[in-house]
């Protein structure tokens, strides 16, 4: 298995979890801003990670080997496959924290609208059984004055 491929698959990775990155960056702009256009970015995001998942596939035999015995054409290129490697992890973190944002940022949106729902339905509710009561009292009291 050769290094220049593994660099070559590393770059990969970190352009791809680059464009994921810019694109979670997006959505909590987007979930922030109501969620318009939330669908396409979703369907891109998806794009992206099915191209990460085949490079993580294309990863899976240097995972088996000894790092140490791997036969770098220089020490530069080994540190900058490394360098590139260690962006990867940062770049990873990093979108994990903003998806975990995105979903705390949406669940509490939800809970607001159902909150907001619930109110509006005992509103509703109120209304209606005033209104009911209302004009029951009305035509109480104008079968009382017939009287």
């Amino acid at each position: 298995v050769s290094t220049q491929s593994l660099a070559t698959w590393i770059d990969a990775k970190r352009h791809t979890l680059g464009q994921l990155h810019a694109l979670a960056v997006r959505q909590m702009e987007l979930v922030h801003a109501g969620g318009s256009g939330l669908i396409s970015l979703l369907t891109a995001k998806q794009t992206l990670l099915d191209q990460l998942v085949e490079i993580e596939r294309q990863l899976d035999p240097y995972r088996r080997e000894d790092p140490d015995a791997r036969q770098w054409s220089s020490p530069a290129d080994r540190a900058k496959c490394a360098q590139a490697a260690q962006e990867c992890n940062a770049l990873l973190d990093e979108l994990m924290r903003i998806e975990k944002q995105a979903i705390d940022t949406a669940q509490s949106q939800q809970s607001a609208t159902r909150q907001n729902i619930h109110t509006a339905h005992a509103s509703a509710s109120a209304r209606a059984a005033y209104a009911t009561g209302g004009s029951t009292a009305e035509t109480q009291i104008h079968r009382s004055s017939d009287a």
